[in-house]
């Protein structure tokens, strides 16, 4: 369990009904954060907790997402399509989604937003290996179109952080044992915990040592990371 922070900030999550967002949840209530959840379907999430809160809305709905968004300090977004979804059929979730919630962001002065995104996207796909060059155009393409869709939207506002992951991420618990950095290479086996993408987001929202980048995490299976790792000039 992580240890209670000593900052306490209001933040908003969208996604968090899958499972790397209800890591998230979990993760930033067990930080003594104030958590809202925006969901379409409250019954996604089973969570009770005096810090806790669900926002019920529709994410394509700009005056929705406004309202979620105000009076918060912090938005993450874990938006993303189930796996079961044919590539055919992929829905502009993440890039309408990332548009309203940029708006909303600005309406309100609401300055970080942190991101999780997918490694094999934008310049991440020449460090990627088959992943990137085969499997992503032959079965993923539009999927990762709207991953990259979603960098550009993040890519033009400032401060933020864009985070991608390693291209499989599973339901391990949360280990504190992963590398950081700006140029990572993933290969095609390499998975990660969901518990352990959450932690660094939660982690980086506090110590703000890669504002302003797209950085990836990646298992680390020799040592647990440092903040002075992951520190890099903004």
């Amino acid at each position: 369990m992580p240890e209670p922070s000593s900052l306490i900030m209001k933040i908003v999550i969208f996604g968090a009904t899958g499972l790397t967002g209800q890591q998230l949840v979990q993760q930033a209530l067990e930080l003594g954060h104030e958590v809202t959840a925006f969901v379409r379907n409250p019954q996604g999430l089973q969570t009770t907790h005096v810090n806790f809160n669900i926002f019920k809305g529709d994410l394509f709905d700009p005056q929705i997402v406004s309202a979620a968004v105000k009076k918060h300090a912090v938005v993450i977004s874990a938006l993303g399509v189930k796996p079961t979804v044919k590539d055919k059929d992929i829905p502009p979730l993440r890039s309408e989604g990332t548009k309203n919630i940029i708006a909303a962001m600005k309406q309100h002065g609401v300055k970080r937003l942190l991101v999780i995104s997918s490694q094999g996207a934008g310049d991440s796909k020449p460090r990627s290996g088959l992943f990137g060059k085969v499997i992503v155009p032959l079965f993923l393409k539009n999927r990762f179109a709207e991953v990259e869709k979603q960098e550009r939207l993040v890519f033009r506002e400032r401060p933020r952080l864009d985070h991608r992951s390693s291209p499989a991420i599973d339901q391990r618990p949360l280990t504190g044992m992963y590398k950081v950095g700006a140029l990572l290479k993933i290969g095609l086996m390499d998975s990660i915990a969901r518990a352990d993408v959450a932690h660094f987001i939660l982690k980086e929202m506090i110590e703000n040592n890669w504002l302003q980048q797209a950085v990836d995490i990646n298992p680390n299976l020799n040592s647990p990371v440092h903040p002075s790792s992951a520190a890099v000039n903004q």
